[in-house]
């Protein structure tokens, strides 16, 4: 066995993102797009996505991915986040 390189792999949350369109179709600006990050919060071993979270509600939340970050995030969270159907929003490097 010759030696290797180990590269680790890095694990992100990117969550969740709202996308909506500005002005309408005669609009100058109607092929617009805006994309806008939804946090996650766990309160009480639920996972709940809040739009515009407060200060407050995020320091209370037992866990929280803000929302249009790229997060790093643990083997073990990964797995938490997978099981609430979050999968989709993981990023492997």
């Amino acid at each position: 066995m010759g030696r290797g390189t180990v590269v680790p792999t890095y694990i992100y949350f990117v969550g969740p993102k709202l996308t909506y369109g500005h002005g309408r179709r005669n609009s100058p600006l109607w092929w617009v797009e805006q994309r806008d990050g939804i946090t996650l919060l766990k309160q009480s071993g639920v996972w709940t996505e809040v739009m515009y979270p407060t200060g407050d509600e995020i320091a209370a939340a037992e866990k929280a991915f803000r929302g249009g970050y790229r997060t790093p995030i643990t083997g073990t969270e990964k797995a938490e986040l997978v099981a609430a159907g979050y999968g989709s929003y993981i990023e492997e490097e």
